[in-house]
């Protein structure tokens, strides 16, 4: 378990108690205390000198992240903040526009309890959005349109530029700004590039050091990915990658000058140099015809034979109009554009919409039926509407709730891609399935059917998208080992909670209301007059109560609430399946400092689950939220 030290400004003080919250970390005053592990040990920055941090940091065998925490609206650091041999991250706010889910992402993926890497690599297909912008500020209404289907976003270092300026190059602390902003704006990783003149870039090779900086910077930043080009010098590599930390490295190659061969053996030569430094492989060339897509797909094929478990996956592709292909056929991590970016961030290179357009004309994405058997939280026409967004040729088949001996053979048809159920339906009962996902074995019930190969695999997507919701605002680690309290009618009704909580590594699960089979877990509690007394110190409150049941909630929160004031103890999360913000439960536990979580987030947290284990598309809940208001207006 990790030791944070945190660094900050007077001002800036409600960090420390907002890092502890997020990380579940007790706040240990004294430097002495540095190395305990789970604990935040926090100082103004006028009390402790730097050199005291690193000799302290040295003495203990925990790992410690000194992280410097810096207002960038703040006079207080002129020098570009922290220096990068002191602090091993930056986190970087303003006043007035602090996010806690920004926190919480920083500090879930610097403390490794967060992995975009691994998610991104367990798909079959994956793409980033390379932003154009010389200022992202000009995109930040547009950027859930922009982003809609990515899994990660590039941020186009050398394309920056800001207004009035006459260098040509941004300033780091024009970068800092810029990085911040779309943090704020999106959840999506994010891959930080400074790309060079001879590789398509504006950035000059003479400047190498100045690129050594901002690299290193990018790192303390905490940004997921940073590009690291094979032109760049062994020096700039020694002076970075020993800092990388949770951050992983593409390491790229690019020949436009025509004569990149990808028939030679010196061609995986490359492969393997840039396997030396990089987690993540990426060679570009040029075509000037279209047979060399073929050319590039042996190539990939000879990678992926002679590639072990730990080899780093390779995305190659050619630019030029005859590449347009390679780069559709491209499946991993491929660089993609948007219509509204104001232009591309390599010539030629197409939208998702093309992309998708293609593989579907060629066969690689085979259209689809999804049976969605209705009820008021599966919309399908909302799925209908990303299918057309992202130019998917599928299409949502609505029917009825009922019991319905032919849905297994409906299952068995060769365009069937799949069926979602209300998660109180008994369907997946009587289906013959070839596999279950883990929370889907965990609970017994199926919401989600996926095809794949022909074989039919249940998912439980309500488990999936509640898990997705807790870790929001809260670090895994906060809600390890806490103890929980689950209302419901029955066990079917609240089993994707329990799923989810299990998952996280909660304590005791205080059951009102029904009772968890003990073959599930031995961490269950129902909520009898010995247990109810502890029932109300749980720090996690989660209802799935229909609302003719409701009335106690708003009284019991605010029971819980005043217990937490007298204890002193913090509450995590409040999590409703049929409440809005307008509830007045919900109203009690926004009041008492709860997170909140609603219907409205649960649907569409679900909906995107179900989107990726059906067509393994990566579609942001607040696209789909987006999306579901304007079709109520």
């Amino acid at each position: 378990m990790t030791c944070l030290c945190l660094v900050y400004d007077t001002e800036s003080s409600f960090l420390v108690d907002l890092a502890a919250s997020i990380t579940g970390y007790a706040v240990q005053p004294q430097l002495s205390d540095l190395g305990r592990p789970g604990t935040v040990v926090a100082f103004d920055r006028g009390s402790v000198s730097t050199s005291e941090l690193r000799l302290s940091k040295r003495r203990t065998d925990t790992p410690v992240l000194i992280i410097n925490l810096r207002c960038l609206d703040s006079a207080k650091h002129p020098d570009g903040g922290g220096d990068v041999d002191t602090f091993d991250h930056e986190y970087l706010f303003v006043n007035g526009k602090f996010h806690r889910k920004d926190f919480c992402r920083f500090l879930s993926f610097v403390t490794g309890q967060s992995d975009p890497f691994r998610h991104i690599r367990s798909k079959k297909r994956s793409i980033y959005i390379g932003l154009t912008y010389p200022n992202v500020r000009v995109a930040l209404s547009n950027m859930a349109i922009v982003s809609v289907g990515a899994d990660a976003l590039e941020l186009r270092v050398d394309l920056l530029h800001e207004e009035g300026q006459e260098e040509t190059l941004p300033s780091l602390e024009y970068v800092a700004e810029q990085l911040m902003t779309l943090r704020l704006q999106s959840e999506l990783p994010i891959i930080f590039t400074i790309r060079l003149i001879p590789s398509g870039g504006r950035w000059p090779v003479e400047e190498t050091p100045l690129a050594t900086k901002y690299l290193q910077k990018a790192l303390q930043w905490g940004v997921e990915f940073i590009d690291l080009e094979d032109l760049f010098t062994p020096d700039l590599r020694a002076s970075v990658l020993p800092r990388k930390g949770r951050t992983k490295a593409i390491a790229s190659h690019h020949d436009f000058s025509g004569k990149l061969d990808w028939t030679s053996p010196e061609l995986l030569d490359v492969y393997s140099a840039c396997s030396e430094f990089g987690d993540v492989v990426q060679i570009a060339g040029v075509a000037t015809d279209l047979s060399e897509t073929f050319e590039v797909q042996r190539f990939r094929g000879k990678v992926a034979r002679a590639s072990t478990a730990s080899s780093p996956p390779l995305t190659a592709f050619n630019t030029g109009r005859g590449g347009k292909l390679s780069r559709i056929l491209n499946p991993f991590l491929q660089a993609t554009t948007h219509p509204l970016l104001p232009m591309s961030s390599a010539p030629n290179q197409l939208s998702l919409v093309e992309v998708n357009g293609v593989l579907a004309v060629l066969g690689e994405i085979i259209p689809k039926k999804i049976y969605v058997f209705q009820d008021p939280d599966v919309d399908a026409a909302l799925m209908d509407k990303c299918f057309n967004e992202l130019n998917l040729p599928h299409h949502a088949v609505p029917l009825s709730p009922r019991q319905d001996s032919g849905v297994q053979l409906l299952l068995g048809e060769a365009d069937c891609g799949g069926a979602v159920f209300d998660s109180s339906s008994t369907f997946s009962d009587q289906l013959v399935l070839a596999s279950r996902s883990p929370e889907a074995i965990l609970t017994g019930i199926v919401d989600t059917i996926s095809v794949g190969d022909g074989h039919l695999v249940g998912h439980n997507c309500m488990s999936l998208g509640i898990r997705s919701l807790l870790v929001q605002e809260h670090s895994p680690s906060a809600l390890r080992g806490k103890d929980m309290l689950v209302i419901g009618r029955s066990f079917t009704e609240a089993s994707s909670v329990v799923s989810a909580l299990l998952s996280l590594e909660c304590g005791q699960i205080f059951t009102l209301g029904f009772s968890i089979p003990p073959e599930i877990t031995n961490k269950a509690v129902p909520c009898k007059t010995t247990a109810f007394e502890d029932a109300l110190t749980s720090v996690g409150v989660f209802s799935t109560l229909s609302n003719q049941d409701r009335s106690f909630l708003a009284p019991l929160l605010g029971l819980i609430s005043k217990r937490h004031a007298k204890t002193k103890m913090d509450p995590l999360v409040y999590l409703d399946t049929h409440a809005s913000q307008k509830d007045a439960a919900v109203g009690v536990a926004r009041a008492a400092g709860w997170s909140i979580v609603v219907k409205e987030n649960i649907s569409a947290a679900v909906l995107a689950a179900r989107l990726r284990v059906l067509v393994g598309q990566s579609i942001h809940p607040d696209f789909l939220r987006m999306v579901r208001r304007q079709q109520l207006y």
